[in-house]
């Protein structure tokens, strides 16, 4: 693959775009049909990355082919302040989950609804932002399989960063896990720091998986 790939700010219409990259990526880098569990795709683009498109847009940006520029191929998602995040998601998506996960999962998809709840009850955080106040800011970054290593997001990094610096935050977080591992030499690459881990149950069938905190100081 030799075409030129752009990066630039998403736009609404990019919706089920970048919903279908997270649900090719969301499983350790896999696609979540490899989970073997999680079935509904949209219920997972709910959870992970839907919010973003609808109330985040200035700090969301989209890679794309040159010649083909609405189809989504990778993309970064940020939100400046995740404690504001926090309440709005609850607000916002809690209820068209919910929705969602009883109206339809639950009844279409059973084991997925089973993995809802597992889920649920494995998230190791407590608090809204597990990095704390001088991390206010943070992030969710996939690329599509057959474009990796070529630079892209090195470039929706820079861009988002160089965003929440015009916004004013000073530090930027993410959560990954250890299961993610062609991801986790590219967060350090880019300087990134490890400053949590937690084992928890998040796949059934799973028992070593930990999600990991990352944080970069944004300050010049």
């Amino acid at each position: 693959m030799n075409e030129e790939i752009l990066i630039r700010e998403s736009v609404r219409s990019d919706l089920e775009g970048v919903s279908e990259v997270c649900c090719r990526c969301g499983y350790g880098g896999d696609d979540i049909a490899d989970s073997g569990s999680f079935r509904d795709r949209r219920l997972f683009s709910m959870l992970f990355s839907r919010y973003y498109l609808l109330h985040e847009l200035r700090t969301c940006f989209v890679a794309v082919p040159s010649d083909d520029p609405q189809r989504v191929i990778g993309y970064v998602l940020g939100c400046p302040d995740t404690a504001r995040y926090d309440r709005l998601f609850r607000r916002t998506m809690i209820p068209r989950i919910a929705a969602r996960a009883f109206l339809v999962t639950l009844w279409r998809y059973p084991r997925t609804f089973a993995e809802l709840l597992r889920w649920q009850r494995g998230n190791p955080w407590l608090e809204a932002n597990p990095a704390g106040d001088l991390f206010p800011a943070h992030l969710h970054i996939d690329i599509l399989p057959e474009f990796q290593r070529r630079g892209i997001g090195r470039g929706l990094l820079e861009t988002l960063e160089a965003r929440f610096r015009g916004l004013g935050a000073g530090g930027i977080h993410l959560v990954t896990s250890n299961y993610h591992r062609k991801a986790l030499p590219f967060y350090a690459k880019q300087g990134y720091r490890v400053i949590r881990e937690q084992r928890h149950t998040m796949w059934s069938g799973i028992d070593d998986y930990a999600s990991i905190v990352y944080v970069k100081e944004l300050d010049d």
